[in-house]
């Protein structure tokens, strides 16, 4: 698996492949429900929060896939209501938070290069240890 929370085009996000591994879900259905909750949210939440994309299949095909920005997955997941589900947003949420600290961490102006070296330092020793370890649940 891959991580659940990436940095594209400068944004946090993650996407539904994501979410539909980790909640054990079927990716068609996922974007039905991600196009649903875009629908109810709004063309401005939305336009700002989901953003379709493609990718390719195993079989080299073209496939539609949405990124959602941290709002997009609660808002998503929200819908999901299972103890698996509820488990796995905690972990999604956990990485979002991460992820963020360590971009606030990345783009902080050392003012001496000790105090560059430990950032540095800090920074790959947080990498080690908070990469998420994710089993998806078949469903």
């Amino acid at each position: 698996m891959n991580e659940l929370v990436f940095v594209e085009n400068g944004q946090v996000v993650t996407d539904s492949l994501t979410v539909a591994e980790v909640f054990g879900k079927r990716h068609d259905n996922v974007l039905v429900d991600i196009r649903k909750q875009a629908e109810y949210a709004g063309p401005q939440f939305a336009a700002l929060n989901f953003q379709e994309g493609r990718y390719t299949d195993r079989n080299q095909q073209e496939r539609p896939k949405i990124n959602l920005t941290e709002e997009a997955f609660t808002l998503v997941a929200m819908s999901y209501n299972t103890k698996e589900s509820v488990q796995m947003k905690v972990k999604f949420i956990q990485e979002f938070k991460r992820m963020k600290e360590t971009l606030q961490k990345q783009f902080a102006v050392p003012t001496t290069f000790a105090e560059a070296l430990r950032l540095a330092a800090d920074l790959q020793e947080e990498n080690e240890r908070n990469k998420p370890k994710v089993e998806a649940h078949d469903k």
